[in-house]
């Protein structure tokens, strides 16, 4: 072999190395690498994750390999308007199949088009729905219908033994949920916001609750909170403008955390609107009730 082909076949080997040497899903352990890929690239109710996926593919055999190998990584299947419904059928069909016995989450994006089809072939997997996300992305329709038909697509489903956690965009009337708490025995968290006062039917599934209250009831309020388990409270204060004076004065006797039943050491986070005529010391006082609050705005 003359030196010029040995040169030039080690300046080959010397870029094969480089290459090789440079690409993490070589140099890192295989579970960081597709971590590393899984937050570059999947991102909650979005319909998109799966398209980042597919040119990731494209970019060696070894990435193709490694992407194909891991069934978490296309574990997040989505049911929603795309360029073309074909299109969305083969991609939703592709993260089943590719998924294989991955907890799976489903996304609901706006409004569902030919849901049969789709409930059709995700019916075999609905053991393995772990998690829902809700999202009304549809501009061109109606918020209360894309909503109609993600509540009733989700209801089709029937049985979800290991569906543990539901998420969508605040909405008023919760009683569609009735049903689907019925048929998920696993559901832990329902990442929403909740209304004080439909609190009681829905124990303590809600990570958020919404308080709308005076500054002189904030005590009894809160109280309704021990059934519950949420993470974050917005308290929403309301002021009377001709009680306002009254409300303050009495303030330090309606709160105070030797008066309270029980702290609230769930809650995490914690907002409070319309809070300017508060009293330093009340407000002291309220946060007094969350031993454990990371969070306060």
């Amino acid at each position: 072999m003359s030196y010029s082909s040995t040169s030039r076949l080690q300046a080959t080997k010397q870029q094969g190395f480089t290459r090789e040497s440079n690409d993490f899903l070589h140099t890192l352990p295989t579970e960081l690498s597709l971590r590393i890929i899984r937050e570059a690239v999947i991102h909650d109710g979005e319909p998109t994750s799966i398209d980042g996926l597919l040119v990731l593919t494209l970019v060696s055999s070894r990435w193709r390999i490694s992407l194909l190998s891991s069934p978490e990584l296309w574990s997040y299947a989505t049911v929603g308007r795309r360029s073309t419904e074909e299109d969305a059928m083969a991609k939703f069909e592709t993260c089943l199949a590719l998924s294989q016995d991955a907890p799976l989450t489903l996304n609901l994006c706006g409004l569902l088009l030919n849901w049969e089809y789709y409930r059709q072939r995700i019916q075999p997997h609905t053991w393995r729905i772990a998690r829902v996300i809700m999202k009304l992305t549809d501009a061109e329709a109606p918020s209360r219908y894309q909503l109609d038909s993600q509540k009733s697509a989700l209801n089709s489903l029937g049985f979800l033994p290991s569906l543990h956690d539901i998420q969508f965009d605040p909405i008023s009337d919760h009683r569609w949920l009735m049903p689907l708490i019925g048929n998920a025995p696993s559901l832990e968290a329902i990442n929403s916001v909740c209304n004080i006062d439909q609190l009681p039917l829905y124990k303590y599934l809600f990570t958020t609750v919404h308080m709308r209250t005076n500054i002189g009831s904030i005590q009894t309020s809160l109280a309704i909170l021990q059934t519950s388990r949420s993470r974050r409270l917005s308290i929403e204060v309301e002021h009377n403008t001709q009680q306002n004076a009254v409300d303050i004065n009495r303030a330090d006797s309606k709160i105070g955390s030797s008066n309270l039943p029980v702290t609230l050491s769930f809650v995490r986070i914690l907002q409070l609107q319309e809070v300017g005529v508060i009293k330093q010391t009340v407000l002291f006082d309220l946060i007094a009730y969350f031993p454990s609050l990371v969070s306060l705005t």
